[in-house]
């Protein structure tokens, strides 16, 4: 089965922000019985559904961020496409790099700290 063209638009937006993630990383759950047990989608809308769910982790791993989209039915899908690309915006990614930068720094200085008290 061919990737969701969602999903290929979820990890272009992704590398636009110069985040590293390729088509190949995705994992397509298509079978019902995965769908309902991992995915939690309700067996009543098997037939017309979107659930997304994509994590990117920090490099040195302190950083989880988990970006997740589920759609019942078909008629809402393009609207709420629309709203999930609007969430991975710059300012978003922007604000995390910045607050995981803080993090790093603040964590280094504590060690530099720990260390110039050493004998």
């Amino acid at each position: 089965m061919d990737t969701s063209g969602t999903a290929k638009a979820i990890v272009a937006s992704f590398k636009e922000l110069g985040i590293e993630f390729e088509e190949d990383q995705i994992e397509m759950v298509r079978t019902p019985e995965q769908q309902t047990a991992r995915m939690l989608v309700p067996e009543e809308h098997l037939p017309g559904h979107a659930f997304h769910t994509y994590e990117l982790t920090s490099p040195d791993g302190m950083v989880k961020l988990k970006f997740e989209h589920n759609v019942c039915g078909r008629s809402i899908y393009a609207e709420v496409r629309v709203c999930s690309h609007s969430l991975c915006s710059s300012r978003a990614v922007a604000h995390v790099r910045e607050s995981v930068a803080g993090r790093r720094r603040a964590e280094r200085r504590a060690v530099s700290e720990r260390e110039s008290r050493l004998p």
